[in-house]
Formats: C-alpha cells, structure tokens, sequence
C-alpha cells in the first residue's frame, strides 16, 4: 500500500478514536467542575453557614457541603455547593443558628467555565439584613456582621442574579482534560495504524473497511460537536435560555433519545453562535437589514426597535379601542380611586410611553402611522371627557428632550436613566400636589457617570449585543438619601421579579406603594429618596391585601403604553369584601 493511502486511514481512524474517547469522558462526569460558592469568612467553631436559593417558589435549603477538605481551603472560609435548579431569583445566608460575630472578606463564584469574586467593598452594598442582624458594617478589608438570634440571615443583591445563574451552571465548551486524553488516544492510534496497518489490511480487509466508513460517518460529526463559547461574561452571552443538555442512556426514556439528540445539535451545532454572530454583523452593518425582521426593525442611525405585534398595530392606529374596554377600564380605575381614598390613600396612573412615540423620526420609512389617534390617545381622551381619573405621562417633556439628548437607548425598548429622571419629576409634581414635604429632583443633586450598557434587550435578540452598546451619562446622586431594605413578603401576589424595598431616615415624607413594569427600573433610583417607605412591586395585579399590609400613603400602578388594554381584566370583587370596615391610613 502506498504512502499516501495509508495516511488518509491513519487520520480517520485516529481521528474516529480521538471522537469518541472525547464524547465518552466529556459526557460523563468525572471531569465535570460542579458549581460552588466559596464563602471567605470567619466565625466561631461549632457555627458553619448555609446558603438558601429561591428559584420563584421560596427558599429552600440546598445539599450543604460544610467546610473543604484541606488545611489552606479551612483556613480561607467555607465551601457551599449550589443546588441543581435552572433558576435562582434571590439568595440567602444564614449564618449559624446562635449569637455570633462574623467577618465575611467576600465570595467566590466558581462554575465549570466562569469564577468571579466579589471582595468585601463591593459585597458591603449588596448585603441585607433580613432577620436577627444587629450590626453590618465594613471594617478595613472584611464586613462584621453582629448576629442577635438563633436564626440569622442576610439576604445577596446580586445584579441580573438569573442570568448569572444560568451562565455559573453552563457546561464549558471544551474539557480540557477529556480533550488531552483524546488527543493521546488519536496518537497511539495513529502510530498503531502506522506500524501495524499492512498486517491487518491483508489477513481482514472487511474489517478494515468497516473501520473506515466508520470514520467517514463519525469524523464530521466530531469535528461539529460542541460549540465553542464565545461569550466570557453573563452580559454577553448570546442564549437567553437553556440550551439542551447532552443526552444520556435512560432506559425509562429510551424512545426519546431521537429527540433529544436533535435538540442537543441543534442547539450546539458546531460555531453555531460564532456563525450566527457574524452573520448578524453582515445584515446590520453591510446591508442595513435585520437578522430578525419580523422581531426587530433597523431604524434611521441604526437605532432598533422592537415589532412586537400588539405594539406595531398600536403604533401605526391600525386599530381601534373599542367603548366597551374604555369603559370597563374606566370603571376599574375609579372604583380603585374611592376604596383607596376612604382609607386615606392617594391613587396615580402613571403610563410610560413607547421608544416609538418619542422617536418616530428614527422609524424606519415603512412604519409610519396614518394620521389617526393611538390606542392610548383614544383612551386617554376618553378619560379626560368622562371620568375623575386622569392618566398623567410625560410625553411631552421626553419628546422635549429628545430634541437635543437622548431620553431612550438606541439599541434597548427602555428610556435611559436621564428618561426615568424626566418621568420622575413629572409623576412627583402631581403627587407634590398632595405631599408637598416631597423634595424636587434639582440637577444640582446629581453627577453625571459615564455608563455602558452591554446587554440591550433588542441587541440581544438579534446576536449583537456584544457590539451594539448603549452608552449615556447617567445623573446619579451625590448623596443618595435612602437605603435598601429586606423586602416584605406577598406570597399572594404574582410577582414577574422579586420586590424592592428602600426607606429614607424622614419620617415627614409619605409611604409609596408602587405597582409596576419595567419601564420603572430606571425611575427607582430616584422615586426612592423621595418616601420614607418605598415598595416596588412588578405586577399589575392590583390587590388589597399588600395595600392594607403596607399602609401606604400613595399608590402609583405604572403601565407601558401598549399594555394599557390590562387595566381592563383588574379584578375589584376582591376589594368588595374589605369595605365593610375601612381604615383610615392617617
């Protein structure tokens, strides 16, 4: 046999042996980094923390690994294994069961193919008191935290806690340790077919060619299998879900293992991300399209935006409100109006405008609307004709500002922290009206940080969020007046993101109880230092119970634009039996 011949056999074999010793050690786990949190603390002996995951149903207590194994792992704090759940919406520490002081010098986030660690200064912000914390404090390079009681716990603020969580459990895209193994095994195959392969070839042809048709179907499947991570960071990962585990051997799911390998290729296809990144960069930058035209529109100055179905038909007054809604939403409003203001209690409806309301004159030329009253400015005039409540917006202040400053990202659905300020000081001028102790929002309050946004919504959806950056000086305060607290418990309500609580050391300013979308994460900052009690819930359900729990002085419901047909499925019945006895808030 030729030189050349044997080669080409000596590659696919090798290469057929290097694939699959791969696939074997990469698919089990003995090469697998599980994902951990180490604590880096001291506290007293006989005293080991736990760490408590809330994934939407509550806090529960994961499989607990107490203290490391070697001397330098003891020395340095406590390893905390992570629970096997896909999400993680608020974190818990709960340190010890008896009075103690403890000295946390940060944490350690350690995952298959990520670690982050956060020192004490940056952790010091992040940390709540939840229950039995009698003192927290930063102290040179560590926290002291002072425990009162048997069951101490602080809660851990961690931004876009989900998403972290998600990218801390991801699998890495390449096992190094499996892929060393490989590549020895691709070379003892390689120089056994070398030495060896005339031998075989004459006595067993057959197998020989068995071997080869082998590695012809399995070589280019290896070379596709898994997909290398572009992404180093949670702001930048290009996969806003799951992406499908690798299959394994079940005999009680043996049928859907066709299915499963479908789903795990298609979500790995090898450079899947890389491919689909630079394709997303061809039609944006090249040909001004959009990867996903029927998801997101490229607008005048490359600014996005999105095409949601509800908002577009809004946007171009396609349609019409019918009375019938105007007038069950009317009906809603009001009847929440007087059962709040016979207990005291003062009532906005606060609507955030649409990016294309403010900024139609970035619209792509094809969608522009005819000339006709948007769904909203039918309501609202219905409002203003035929009730007492008055929608208020600030539509006409951002449309202002939007002459000569950007008051909505270019590339997200949101306005910016300079919009969220405008809309904030429209909202508190009417509630002035009532609370006029609340204090006015003057710039001289605020310095101007420079921000970069990396992870635009609509950036995101069309794989180009690593590239299109929202950045803006954001007017942050000198001298933020109010502080985070442990936020009060409504297991009643249906919450979309875990509730935000902040007080402000005055007890002359009134207690708001807000309910809202996400248009009001950028109005938080500032409607914080405003009440003395602040509580933030992201929902529209509206119900008497938190209402009544929290004794609130103002109730705002702030609601997007294209959302405001919601206000017509309110459910007052429920607000019908508590009136038999009202409270009065004052």
């Amino acid at each position: 046999m030729d030189r050349g011949r044997r080669f080409i056999h000596m590659c696919l074999l090798s290469g057929l042996a290097a694939g699959l010793t791969y696939y074997i050690l990469n698919g089990s786990d003995i090469f697998i980094k599980k994902p951990r949190l180490l604590l880096l603390a001291q506290g007293p002996s006989g005293q080991v923390p736990e760490l408590f995951v809330d994934d939407g149903r509550g806090y529960f207590s994961p499989e607990l690994k107490a203290v490391g194994t070697t001397a330098d792992l003891v020395s340095q704090g406590y390893v905390l294994e992570l629970p096997d759940v896909p999400l993680a919406l608020r974190l818990r520490l709960d340190l010890g069961q008896e009075a103690a002081a403890w000295h946390i010098r940060g944490l350690v986030w350690s995952g298959p193919q990520y670690e982050r660690t956060w020192t004490a200064d940056t952790l010091f912000p992040r940390l709540q008191p939840l229950r039995d914390i009698e003192h927290l404090k930063l102290k040179n390079d560590s926290i002291l935290v002072t425990t009162s009681g048997e069951d101490p716990a602080l809660e851990i603020l961690l931004p876009d806690l989900p998403g972290f969580w998600h990218f801390i459990r991801t699998p890495s895209a390449w096992n190094p340790p499996a892929l060393l193994a490989a590549l020895w095994v691709g070379l003892v195959t390689a120089l056994w077919v070398h030495f060896f392969f005339e031998k075989i070839w004459f006595q067993n042809e057959n197998l020989v060619w068995a071997l080869l048709f082998a590695a012809f179907l399995g070589l280019p499947w290896c070379v596709m299998w898994g997909e290398p991570k572009l992404e180093l960071t949670p702001a930048v990962r290009r996969e806003n879900r799951r992406l499908a585990p690798l299959p394994r051997w079940e005999w009680d799911s043996l049928f859907t293992l066709p299915d499963r390998w479908t789903a795990y290729f298609e979500d790995h296809f090898g450079l899947k991300s890389f491919l689909a990144g630079w394709d997303a960069r061809y039609k944006y930058s090249l040909l001004k399209s959009s990867p996903k035209p029927f998801e997101v529109a490229i607008g005048r100055g490359g600014w996005l935006f999105s095409r949601d179905t509800s908002l577009m038909r809004d946007f171009l007054h396609h349609e019409k409100m019918p009375a019938s809604v105007m007038r069950r939403i009317r009906d809603n409003l009001e009847f929440l109006q007087l059962w709040l203001s016979r207990r005291g209690i003062r009532f906005f409806v606060f609507i955030a405008h649409n990016k294309h309301s403010i900024y139609p004159q970035y619209l792509p030329a094809a969608l522009q609307h005819q000339g006709r009253p948007s769904i909203y400015e039918q309501w609202k005039q219905y409002m203003i004709d035929s009730s007492f409540v008055l929608p208020i917006d600030a539509g006409d202040e951002l449309r202002q500002a939007a002459q000569h400053a950007e008051v909505f990202y270019p590339f997200d659905t949101h306005w910016n922290f300079h919009g969220g300020l405008l809309a904030t000081r429209k909202l508190l001028f009417y509630l002035r009206r009532d609370f006029p102790q609340i204090p006015e929002l003057h710039d001289s309050l605020f310095r101007w940080v420079p921000l970069d946004e990396k992870n635009a919504d609509l950036a995101r959806k069309i794989a180009l969020q690593d590239v299109l950056h929202n950045r803006e000086h954001q007017p942050s305060f000198r001298h933020n007046p109010s502080h985070p607290l442990p936020p009060p418990d409504f297991p009643h309500v249906p919450l979309l993101q875990p509730t935000l609580c902040y007080s402000v050391d005055n007890p002359a300013l009134p207690r708001l109880l807000m309910y809202r979308d996400s248009f009001t994460n950028l109005m938080i900052p500032y409607l914080s230092a405003c009440f003395s009690r602040s509580v933030f819930l992201w929902t529209h359900a509206i119900d008497p119970l938190s209402i009544l729990q929290e004794k609130p002085d103002v109730v705002v419901l702030e609601i997007a634009e294209q959302h405001i047909r919601n206000l017509a499925s309110i459910k007052t019945s429920v607000f019908q039996k508590y009136d038999a006895q009202p409270t009065q808030n004052h």
